[in-house]
This record gives C-alpha cells, structure tokens and sequence, in this order.
C-alpha cells in the first residue's frame, strides 16, 4: 500500500536516531578516509548511520557544525578539533546526555 513509516516521528518517541556525528578537519586526508571507513563499518554493524561533516580547520565552522549535529539530536559525537580551537564550550550540550 506504499506505507512507510515516519523516521522523525519516531526518532522523537524513542528519543534517539540511531545517527553518530563525525567532524574532521578536512575529507581528502587519506588518513582521515580510511578513519572514516572503519568508524562507517563499526556503525553499520551495530546500526547506527554516520553524518559526515568537515570544519576545514576554522573554529567557527566546527563550533557551527556541532550546534547543527545537536539539532539534529545525533546520539553521539566523534570530533577531531580544528587546529585553531581553544574554547571547548560550544560541546557543552552534548556533555551530561543519557545514553541508551
């Protein structure tokens, strides 16, 4: 009949969505590409999907990025800082969340 359930709807009543946040400095490091295919195969086995994102090495863009993985009520977070990070307040909101 073409039903198909509602992932938003759900993730709100379970309260999580199976989604790990990874931030990295930049993609085309092939260090960083074979860091992330691990991290990708370890989600995929224990069902949970990665949202990939760069911060290019600018605090602002990380700081930016992580508030959007917050909105986005990712259930965790792996992130490698930018080089010129020094303030660490903008990880505030995902300290302190219960873990399923």
């Amino acid at each position: 009949m073409g039903y198909r359930p509602n992932n938003f709807a759900a993730n709100l009543r379970t309260k999580h969505t199976d989604a790990i946040g990874v931030i990295v400095p930049k993609l085309s490091s092939h260090f960083i590409a074979s860091a992330l295919a691990g991290m990708e195969c370890v989600a995929h086995e224990n069902r949970y999907n990665l949202i990939i994102a760069q911060s290019l090495e600018k605090y602002e863009k990380e700081k930016e990025t992580v508030s959007a993985m917050f909105a986005n009520r990712v259930d965790g977070l792996l992130l490698s800082l930018a080089s010129d990070t020094k303030d660490l307040r903008h990880l505030t909101p995902f300290c302190g969340h219960k873990h399923r």
